[in-house]
């Protein structure tokens, strides 16, 4: 329910409320790696690089993310 609102939201440019309900997403599932993508891009187009790096950091703890760290930092880079 979470990542559907998230990405409708998104595609509405509705950031503050798809960064909340990616957030959710992922405070229900932390393993969803959807979730953790979808929250980053969020917050590069708010502009909280900060913050965004805080979840690259982060999701190097959750087991089974590390496929994405490394897609993400390819792209960063």
């Amino acid at each position: 329910m979470w990542n559907r609102i998230g990405n409708l939201s998104l595609k509405n440019q509705k950031y503050p409320l798809a960064r909340f309900a990616f957030e959710q997403a992922i405070s229900r599932n932390p393993d969803n790696t959807i979730s953790y993508q979808k929250l980053c891009d969020v917050l590069f187009l708010l502009g909280d690089f900060n913050e965004c790096q805080k979840l690259i950091s982060n999701i190097t703890e959750v087991e089974g993310l590390l496929f994405f760290f490394s897609k993400i930092f390819q792209i960063i880079i």
